[in-house]
């Protein structure tokens, strides 16, 4: 209904497997810091058409997923922005083929001037964009790989040599992942912004809860340990992602819950290395328990996310003792499964874990 209403403003459609929310929230904050009226609806935020009357100069940035792109038959997309795409909700869509199938309805903008980004790395994308129709709607982004004409990140710098004159600019954010940092800065340089001011805007987003948010005890702030919630993380990929985010510190790691479609845990693989301890908790906790011990990680298994938590404090804890002025460990809840085991959903998860660094009393002697 609201695309049947075509409403005279600029609408920014995202969608892709993991990152869509931190995406979406990101491009709305900064449109925000820029001093351009935006809403975020759809997915994140509000529900979409409680955003009408709308007025010509705002911009809609609407998260979509795949369930709701399979109830829209028409879009009417400015800009489609699909991040990569990798195995979830399979049990749905049945195969790997027909959930990316899904997600690249989102192409379908309906619009003649609408233009679309497109991950060139990703498989799933790339070789449907060389053969679509109207071309000079899709430009790419890239992490890693110069491009001739499209958006791309190389070690702190990001470029666009969409535009003429290209530009580059420096952009140091570790702990946001590049396909959001990257997504984003090539939304707003096509709705017009100065890259420098981009940056300055993109400086201001808070982050979003239960996406590798940082969690300080108000009983003891300068606790020894840092605590991460990244409930969020409810596949595999989201879980890896985060590992890969937390290397330099001890990883004392709370891992599981439901696991989904029979899930692939070897994009685990290359981090596992940086985790000093594992806590496999709730429904997969033996499954994950035989894939950690396959890889030589030392872990205990727990029934439940506060066994799993208290396991892990003790031995964050311990390694404070046997290592005093090193490196703070991390305790990190990053599942990789989803929360329905234990959980409504992985708010609620996540809220469990805050609440459980909030009450502990022995975060004080640590």
């Amino acid at each position: 209904l609201f695309f049947q209403t075509h409403p005279p403003v600029t609408t920014i459609g995202i969608s892709g497997t993991n990152g869509k929310s931190s995406t979406t929230s990101l491009i709305h904050c900064a449109l925000s810091a820029l001093g351009q009226h935006s809403v975020m609806a759809g997915n994140i935020g509000v529900p979409i058409l409680t955003v009408l009357p709308l007025e010509g100069k705002d911009v809609c940035v609407i998260e979509l997923s795949s369930y709701q792109l399979e109830t829209v038959p028409h879009l009417s997309l400015d800009l489609a922005i699909l991040l990569a795409i990798t195995p979830d909700h399979l049990a749905r869509h049945g195969t790997l083929e027909a959930y990316a199938g899904q997600k690249r309805t989102l192409f379908n903008i309906g619009s003649a001037e609408g233009r679309c980004l497109y991950d060139a790395h990703d498989p799933w994308q790339a070789p449907f964009v060389r053969d679509a129709p109207h071309p000079h709607r899709f430009i790419p982004y890239a992490h890693g790989t110069p491009l001739k004409a499209g958006f791309f990140l190389i070690k702190d710098t990001l470029h666009d040599t969409y535009h003429t004159p290209h530009t580059t600019v420096k952009a140091s954010f570790p702990h946001m992942a590049e396909a959001t940092l990257l997504t984003s800065f090539a939304a707003l340089r096509l709705l017009g912004h100065d890259a420098h001011a981009i940056i300055k805007a993109i400086k201001t987003w808070p982050g979003l809860a239960h996406r590798y948010e940082r969690v300080i005890p108000s009983q003891h702030p300068a606790a020894n340990i840092t605590f991460i919630n990244d409930s969020k993380a409810t596949n595999v990929e989201a879980a890896a992602f985060a590992l890969k985010k937390s290397q330099g510190q001890p990883v004392f790691w709370i891992v599981g819950g439901r696991l989904k479609d029979q899930a692939d845990l070897t994009p685990w693989i290359p981090y596992l290395p940086f985790v000093t301890e594992a806590f496999p908790m709730g429904e997969s906790a033996a499954t994950v328990a035989q894939f950690l011990a396959d890889h030589h990680v030392h872990h205990i298994p727990c029934s439940t996310l506060a066994a799993a938590y208290q396991e892990a404090v003790a031995a964050a804890a311990r390694w404070v003792q046997s290592n005093p002025g090193k490196q703070v460990p991390l305790v990190l809840l990053s599942p990789g499964g989803a929360s329905f085991d234990a959980f409504p959903h992985f708010e609620a998860r996540g809220d469990h874990f805050k609440a459980l660094i909030q009450s502990d009393k022995t975060i004080k002697t640590l």
